[in-house]
């Protein structure tokens, strides 16, 4: 375990040059020292962000410390430029002893200068021997002032713990370098401002509206940071809670927090856990496993993190590094590891299940955002931050919102919650117009901090908060049946004013603006929602009720999850219907299943065609077959018969007549509505696909080959039968045919030509079923008949294509 150590350095070193390009190193400069390169150089900022300032910290630490592969340690220039970044930071503070970030005379509480003034204390100790006696003093009264105004207390609402716990860091720190009676006074005072935020029954502290497990693993290294100096009974009290909420938070793939939190943020700040690993042996568990996830690339790495935060992440990785604890030969199990559980948090109403098979994460408290994963195989299979649409005004509208109106049930068997989708605030936008006037209320009243602090507090609001409900009810709940897939249902009705223009549901996606969030990472690659068609939607405007299924299904070796959407259109006082209107031409309706019960032609070309199926998918399959999906499976006879013949193998069946889908249960058959040209599987899921009697009903054959070709895995294959458009021709005009509610029927040198088109490489093309009712020997006749070229009297056509 111990050589995993070396990936905090590693990550933290690769970000060294970053920091020195970004920072003014020449001493004739007037900004010498500024690591705001937007502002000193590309001109592009009108005012300095002295966030970015706190990436001295980081070159004190590799001037003064051995870490592997340092080349900086010990170097003057090192030295000399950080000493002029804690310069400059005292250059560009405001008289009452606050900073900016995000705009001028901004005078932030935390965010720029408690966050700020902590890494020039701790730069100050490192170069202390180092200091001239004159930045030393000009650094030290900047500390001061600063500390003094952090432990006058929050002014600007912002209602964020890990902004507490590190005004309460800043301050004990400044207790300690300056000896100021009264900073240990306003310590304490701070202290009990951030225990208002913590929910001490849970172990949860609040940001903004919610719990972030992201900001709560901040919130841990600024408390273990203080701990480490001042070893308090309470202070480990409260970081042992925070540590066992966090822990629920790291998945079985690797990853941690993201979408569940009330800020989305995705981070996790490794240096407190190391702290505590002793003291806290769960802390060393996740530290472990967080170290592990940041090797393999699963925690967002620094390269990608903006210049204004990636400052935050080197000295953190550096001081992890620094204090990393020896793991124990056991360490103890989190929660994705234990024993079977369901645990319910009324306080931050999320949900959390350990199953046999499946580990489940829900925060209700942002309308039913929930991650299921495979436990053993250590896979995504599900994850869904809720419905996303927008309105014909061209208002985005979510279910993912923190409302404290939601009503919220949950108990061993699953959850719920219900209330209104919201208005997403956070795509305003910034016009010249919009900017001139704001640098103008800026200059002029930007002087006064009072004005300063209620206009932050007004941006937040505008941003981040309100409640802005908007006429479309939804209700989600996921029940736990042991012997029955996990379903996801919604249900979605209008009771008001608004026309909905598209929805989709599932996905992972954010509405909140929080700058430090909406990294990729590779696990979204994992995932798809489901677009509503444009039926459901004006079954939605016309007041009728959507109902949405997913359920969760296993795929056998597959890395990835594989997930079915079944929608259903309510009418509101009728109940269920079969269908929105009437069946679509081309779709067959109960009737048809009725036929293939004692209709002895459709009980034969059944029974033929999935003869014909078998042998393929026996013949031509590459020694992986696990998951079949079925396109267009009507009743799912086939697939019964060919989990008869084939084993308990993964089938699912889709077709867009419910009538059909619910009429005929199978077992160990999932069967859900789907147009065949908008799948609601994933990308390269499937190793086999089969669409019998299927692309002659779809308006376009060339957009359902694309589909399946890319539900399919590369190596997989599509088996395809249709009827021969010759045979079909003569059927109809001597009366042996109906109306089939066929589209387009295509010939063998057709069907291979699309096939390619779409991605394919042809395995087989010939032509079957001779007789319409089957008779002995049949296949041995065909097979002479097409040695001689007679089977172009033959009825039905197959094709077997296999993804390049």
């Amino acid at each position: 375990m111990a050589e995993l150590r070396t990936v905090y350095a590693q990550q933290a070193l690769s970000q060294i040059p970053r920091l020195l390009s970004n920072q003014d190193r020449n001493p004739f400069s007037p900004t010498y020292g500024c690591f705001h390169r937007d502002y000193w150089l590309d001109k592009t900022s009108d005012f300095p962000d002295a966030v970015r300032q706190f990436a001295t910290h980081a070159l004190a630490l590799v001037y003064t410390h051995d870490f592997p592969g340092n080349i900086y340690r010990g170097q003057p220039k090192i030295r000399d430029w950080a000493i002029a970044g804690l310069d400059y930071w005292a250059r560009i503070q405001h008289r009452d002893g606050s900073f900016d970030e995000f705009y001028p005379y901004e005078r932030g509480w935390v965010g720029p200068s408690a966050f700020t003034t902590f890494t020039s204390i701790e730069s100050c100790m490192l170069l202390k021997d180092h200091l001239p006696g004159a930045v030393a003093e000009r650094v030290h009264q900047a500390i001061r002032r600063a500390a003094h105004f952090i432990s006058r207390g929050e002014t600007e609402e912002d209602h964020l713990a890990n902004h507490h716990a590190m005004a309460c860091l800043a301050v004990w720190k400044a207790y300690r370098l300056l000896g100021d009676a009264a900073l240990k006074a306003g310590y304490q005072q701070l202290w009990r401002g951030f225990l208002r935020y913590h929910h001490e029954g849970e172990g949860w502290s609040r940001e903004y509206d919610g719990v972030d497990p992201g900001y709560l693993s901040a919130t841990v290294s600024f408390l273990a940071k203080i701990y480490q100096d001042h070893p308090d009974a309470e202070l480990l009290r409260v970081i042992q809670q925070s540590v066992e909420f966090s822990s629920y938070f790291v998945y079985p793939n690797g990853f941690y927090a993201g979408s569940m939190g009330s800020r989305n943020t995705l981070h996790f700040y490794p240096h407190g856990y190391e702290i505590v690993a002793r003291a806290i042996p769960l802390a060393a568990a996740m530290a472990e496993k967080m170290l592990r996830s940041l090797s393999e690339g699963k925690l967002v790495p620094p390269e990608i993190i903006s210049d204004r935060y990636v400052v935050y992440r080197v000295p953190e990785f550096l001081q992890a590094y620094l204090d990393y604890t020896p793991r124990p030969a056991e360490l103890p199990p989190l929660p994705y590891e234990r024993e079977p559980f369901t645990r319910y948090f009324p306080g931050a109403r999320v949900f959390v299940a350990t199953l046999p098979e499946r580990y489940v994460v829900a925060n209700l408290a942002k309308g039913g955002v929930v991650k299921i994963f495979d436990r053993q195989r250590g896979t995504l299979l599900l994850n869904d931050c809720g419905l996303i649409g927008k309105l014909a005004n061209g208002r985005v509208v979510t279910s993912q919102w923190i409302d404290p109106s939601y009503r919220c049930e949950a108990d061993e068997q699953g959850w719920t919650v219900s209330g209104h989708l919201h208005a997403v605030p956070s795509h305003k936008l910034f016009t010249p117009l919009k900017q001139v006037l704001f640098r103008s209320a800026l200059v002029a009243m930007g002087w006064n901090p009072a004005f300063s602090h209620r206009l932050k507090g007004t941006i937040r609001k505008t941003l981040m908060l309100g409640q802005r409900p908007v006429p479309l009810h939804f209700r989600r709940s996921l029940r736990l049946n042991a012997h029955e897939p996990l379903t996801l249902r919604d249900e979605l009705w209008a009771a008001g004013e608004g026309e909905v223009r598209s929805l989709s549901v599932g996905d992972e996606f954010f509405v909140r603006y929080v700058p430090q969030s909406r990294y990729f990472q590779s696990q979204e690659l994992d995932i798809q929602g489901y677009t509503l068609s444009d039926g459901h939607i004006q079954a939605l405007n016309q007041r009728q009720r959507l109902q949405i299924e997913q359920q969760v299904v296993a795929v056998g070796a597959q890395p990835a999850g594989a997930f079915a959407v079944n929608v259903r259109v309510r009418a509101p006082e009728a109940g269920e219907m079969e269908q929105a209107g009437p069946v679509p031409f081309g779709v067959y309706d109960v009737d048809y299943y009725h036929g293939r019960q004692r209709k002895p032609q459709l009980i034969y070309r059944l029974k033929r065609r999935t003869d014909e199926v078998e042998a393929a998918l026996r013949c031509y399959h590459d020694g992986r077959l696990q998951v079949i999906v079925d396109v267009g499976t009507a009743d799912g006879l086939m697939l019964q018969q060919l989990r008869q013949r084939m084993g308990s193998l993964t089938f699912l069946g889709f077709d867009l007549s419910l009538g059909l889908l619910k009429v005929h249960p199978v077992d160990g058959v999932l069967k859900s509505q789907s147009d065949a040209l908008v799948m609601p599987v994933r990308d390269s899921v499937a190793d086999a696909v089969i669409a019998t009697a299927v692309i002659e009903h779809v308006p376009d054959a060339g957009a359902m080959l694309r589909e399946c070709a890319r539900m399919l895995r590369p190596g997989g294959l599509l088996v395809m039968t249709t009827p021969d458009p010759l045979m079909e021709k003569i059927s109809s005009r001597i009366g042996l045919l109906k109306e089939a509610g066929h589209q387009e029927t295509l010939n063998l040198s057709q069907l291979c030509e699309r096939s390619e088109a779409a991605g394919f490489q042809v395995v087989e093309a010939k032509k079957f079923m001779f007789s319409p009712v089957g008779f002995p020997a049949e296949k041995l006749i065909e097979r002479g008949m097409r040695a001689v070229g007679l089977d172009l009297v033959m009825a039905n056509q197959l094709v077997v294509v296999r993804k390049v």
